[in-house]
């Protein structure tokens, strides 16, 4: 789904224009969904793509008047790691030849061969030089869909009656379901190069409008949350803009957009035909078409792909939560496996699966239905199983479409101190599973800058560091401790040695502090760490609420042995959530570094001992 917006001003404009047009469906018509003479040739081309086509043929037409089909070229598997290259280069390869072939007719030369014969043909009577000399311009590739296509109808069936449902509660034809075969396939894990999610390829922004989208819950990853969005926006779209052809094309090209299409054009037909914008592109122009095909493919499947075995429909139980919760801690109390659990609650994010963040209240939880037993359970659950607050997020892994920017506004930190706290380079470029430190102050909140510094060096940055430290709280000088990564050090103010403050702060969060990953399930689940500088087993025992040799039967450790930083261990997790220990860890090595710096402070300036 791509979205277009106005500003404010000119969109009041349009849908005050168009205030007479806004109108109901005529009552009693057989139909909401017209197939207009002029849409004829793309549905029947969009039927074949759906249904005839595979992922492995590449259909040379033209994109202006789709009843014009050039040819089929066969094209390399998904599965083919060069098959980018290789179908991009087959594709060239073919529009090319077409597209010589008709500036040749164009510029008179007579049709020879039976491929320049069978070409001509294609245009019928005979073409004027301007149609010939327009379609050379006008060559395209389409992939076959057929295989997705049938994949999604497989997959459809965990999904399509709950979806129209939810259609039908809101007095919405049920048939607008479709519309998610043409979106995503009924894929739920589907994203887009532009950053669309979910089965239903909303964009953050537009999501937002309809649903919860954040650091922590992306509800467009969760069909039937995205659904009940889908269907708020659809309903919208068709009150303000008439019609369901428009309110439907509205979904891809934005209701903006086609509002003020029909403030130029009128109808959609005659949209269809003759409107024109850089904006308003194949894509936009073929939407509804592609639903009508979608529709008329899905609701006779028979025909083209024979019996198919459905995907079962989802049944489950929804917990609304109270409070806080960690996810493993609801999967240990409900008895259900975490991957499970997290499987039937996709709009949860990384930092919440992996015990960084707590779910927050309010979030109705997934479970499966297993003859009431999820009911009693829930009204189990121990009054303070809850927790009253969010515990900080140290930790954060780079998913599809986020950016540094992006990722420090979530977490309200200066994107220069983001890319300084994981030495990012000068574009801030992230990539996709990397983790990521969150730098936060002493109260575990407040975003900091990190900027390591040397015991014992005597720049001037350290000694006016020092020299301000006295007169300002806001200045924190650190030591990183062996084995933590530190960024480039960096100052603000003047230079070194200048008279101006020089503010040089502490991190206290590293990537290489945190679970990378969890084990098995129930009271069995141990989680995967890297040691780091200056941590013990009796530490690990400390945090974990365990005892040191538990450590050491897990990890085949003789007494006495000496861990060292950087080897892998095994840490039980039957008491203590992977989020709870990471925190303690956190704070472990912000001490030390507050120690550090304390010890500087003082033999540099020893008035700092007061502060």
């Amino acid at each position: 789904m791509r979205v277009c917006f106005l500003k404010p001003f000119f969109a009041a404009l349009l849908f005050l224009a168009l205030a007479p047009l806004s109108l109901p469906a005529v009552a009693g018509e057989v139909d909401p969904f017209p197939a207009y003479d002029c849409l004829r040739p793309n549905v029947e081309f969009w039927e074949k793509i759906y249904s005839r086509y595979s992922l492995n043929e590449g259909v040379i037409h033209d994109s202006n008047d789709l009843a014009v089909v050039y040819g089929v070229i066969e094209l390399a598997g998904e599965s083919d790691p060069d098959a980018a290259r290789i179908n991009r280069e087959r594709s060239q390869a073919a529009k090319v030849k077409y597209r010589e072939i008709l500036m040749r007719l164009a510029a008179g030369e007579p049709a020879v061969t039976t491929e320049e014969q069978r070409v001509l043909a294609l245009f019928g009577g005979a073409p004027s030089p301007a149609t010939l000399a327009r379609a050379a311009q006008s060559v395209r590739m389409q992939r076959g869909q057929m295989d997705r296509f049938k994949e999604g109808l497989i997959r459809s069936g965990a999904y399509l009656e709950t979806f129209k449902e939810e259609f039908r509660s809101q007095g919405l034809p049920e048939d607008l379901a479709y519309l998610a075969h043409v979106e995503s396939s009924f894929n739920v894990h589907a994203y887009s190069k532009v950053g669309a999610a979910g089965v239903w390829q909303f964009t953050r922004q537009t999501g937002k409008r309809f649903m919860r989208v954040d650091e922590v819950i992306d509800e467009r990853r969760d069909p039937f949350a995205a659904t009940r969005a889908a269907v708020l926006y659809l309903k919208q779209n068709h009150q303000q803009l008439g019609s369901w052809p428009v309110a439907i094309t509205a979904y891809n090209h934005g209701e903006y957009g086609m509002a003020r299409a029909l403030v130029e054009k009128g109808d959609y037909e005659t949209i269809f035909r003759e409107y024109e914008s850089p904006l308003f592109g194949f894509a936009s122009r073929n939407f509804y078409s592609e639903f009508l095909a979608a529709r008329l493919v899905a609701g006779n499947y028979r025909r083209y792909f024979g019996e198919l075995a459905f995907h079962q429909p989802q049944r489950f139980f929804e917990f609304e939560l109270a409070g806080f919760a960690s996810l493993a801690g609801l999967a240990d109390h409900f008895r259900i496996d975490l991957e499970e659990l997290a499987r039937l609650n996709p709009a949860l994010l990384p930092p919440l699966v992996s015990g960084q963040q707590l779910v927050p209240p309010g979030y109705r939880l997934r479970l499966p239905e297993r003859q009431g037993r999820m009911r009693q359970l829930a009204r189990a659950l121990p009054g303070d199983f809850y927790r009253v607050e969010q515990q900080p997020s140290f930790f954060y892994e780079v998913r599809r479409g986020d950016t540094a920017s992006l990722i420090a506004s979530r977490h309200n930190v200066p994107l220069a101190e983001l890319v300084a706290a994981n030495r990012l380079d000068d574009r801030g470029t992230v990539h996709l599973g990397q983790n990521l430190s969150i730098p936060v102050a002493a109260d575990a909140r407040t975003p900091v800058t990190e900027t390591p510094v040397a015991a014992g060096e005597k720049s001037g940055a350290n000694r006016a560091a020092f020299a301000t430290l006295a007169g300002s709280a806001k200045v924190e000088v650190s030591k990183a401790p062996e084995g933590v990564a530190s960024p480039p050090a960096a100052t603000t103010g003047e230079e070194a040695g200048a008279s101006g403050p020089v503010v040089v702060r502490q991190a206290v969060a590293s990537g290489q502090l945190k679970v990378e990953a969890v084990r098995g399930k129930g009271g069995k689940r141990y989680g995967l760490i890297r040691v780091a500088a200056g941590e013990t087993l009796g530490h690990y025992a400390e945090w974990l609420e365990v005892h040191a040799r538990d450590l050491r039967r897990l990890n085949h450790l003789r007494f006495g042995s000496v861990i060292r930083p950087g080897q892998r261990l095994k840490i039980p997790l039957a008491k203590v959530a992977p989020a709870r220990f990471e925190k303690r860890r956190v704070e472990f090595h912000k001490s030390i570094r507050e120690d550090i710096f304390a010890g500087l402070a003082k033999s540099a300036n020893p008035s700092v001992a007061a502060l």
